[in-house]
């Protein structure tokens, strides 16, 4: 069978990453895989990405500075869309991200090819502006299927898609690592994009108080994007410079989630959770806030915390409650690992696997 995805870039990112492990999977089980990309040739993959898996660059990622130039841009992503995906003959194509979802499903006008298109994230919150918004609803009927991660991402969708609709969480990867958590060690870590909806500002004022309480303990984010320089200035105008800190984007976040003792996500809405999702596989005690994904990953109180969106004192009253109590860091920890079983990459492609088949029988 031949599978070919398409996803706008293959650089740092959640959807990247979980299309990397598809590909990779699917490709080392005798498929013959393709990836799409509007990126140039010269960016490369971020995530280590099998030498079986063939990955073409449409170099169509220009950005847009009016409406009149957006809407060229769009044109010319379509058309070479099309022409690629003409030229890999695919027996299937995947699509991630919303936006991208729209273009492969125009770019296919006329063809015979069924087109899974994937919802990774939370399409109650997570909307692109109006007219994209306008062109999904257009476009959607014509997909073969549509992936969400969560059972609350279903529902978004009309009643006229819903048996379009399959439920199918992320992979979790087993990893050779694990968290050695220290009885008095206060090293709180967070991962992701530096953006309004990962509510690293939330979590700065929260650590904010816990820094009154226990003034060894560190914090580092790990991401970058458009807020570092907000960010930096409110951890400045909080104080924090000494026990915060911002070192970029890592391609080994295993190593930097092994070395902390407490993981924190403090996201405002979520597609399903990667980041959280890793620190769990290594031994993590974490805390996240109840939003969808999160509230479906975590078992309150046996796996993990979940804290009220957007609730500083309610953070940080998690986090105060979890430093010093060393036994039940462990416990959350220990529970945490089970995650790579329930949601173990084997299991979670066999269900893609009866998805392939469904739309090609």
């Amino acid at each position: 069978m031949r599978i070919t995805f398409v996803v706008p870039s293959i650089r740092c990112g959640g959807a990247e990453r979980i299309l990397t492990a598809m590909a990779n999977y699917w490709a080392a089980n005798g498929r013959t895989v393709t990836i799409l990309t509007f990126d140039s040739e010269s960016v490369t993959p971020f995530y280590p990405l099998s030498p079986e898996v063939r990955l073409q660059s449409l170099d169509v990622l220009s950005e847009a500075s009016n409406f009149v130039a957006g809407f060229r841009n769009n044109l010319q992503r379509i058309w070479a869309l099309r022409g690629a995906l003409q030229a890999t003959c695919p027996d299937v194509i995947i699509s991630f991200l919303i936006r991208t979802n729209v273009r492969v499903l125009l770019a296919s006008l006329g063809f015979n090819t069924p087109i899974i298109i994937s919802e990774r994230s939370d399409p109650f919150l997570s909307q692109p502006g109006k007219l994209w918004q306008g062109l999904a609803r257009i476009t959607y009927p014509f997909a073969s299927k549509i992936t969400v991660f969560t059972a609350h991402a279903a529902k978004y969708f009309p009643a006229s898609l819903r048996n379009k609709i399959r439920v199918i969480p992320n992979p979790v990867l087993a990893l050779d690592k694990s968290a050695k958590l220290q009885a008095e060690g206060y090293r709180i870590v967070a991962v992701g994009r530096l953006e309004h909806v990962k509510g690293f500002d939330l979590l700065l004022k929260s650590f904010a108080l816990v820094q009154q309480i226990f003034p060894t303990a560190s914090l580092t984010i790990w991401g970058e994007g458009s807020q570092r320089r907000a960010l930096e200035a409110l951890r400045d105008e909080l104080s924090l410079s000494a026990h915060v800190s911002f070192p970029g984007v890592t391609k080994d976040v295993v190593q930097a989630l092994t070395e902390a003792d407490l993981f924190v996500q403090t996201s405002r809405w979520e597609g399903f959770g990667n980041a959280l999702c890793e620190a769990m596989s290594v031994g993590l005690p974490v805390i996240s806030t109840c939003c969808s994904g999160p509230q479906e990953i975590i078992r309150d109180g046996v796996d993990g915390v979940l804290v009220p969106v957007e609730n500083v004192d309610a953070l940080a009253d998690a986090i105060l409650n979890l430093l010093p109590d060393f036994s039940k860091r462990q416990s959350l920890a220990a529970n945490a690992l089970e995650i790579t079983k329930r949601f173990a990459l084997r299991n979670i492609m066999r269900q893609w696997e009866q998805l392939l088949t469904e739309i090609t029988d």
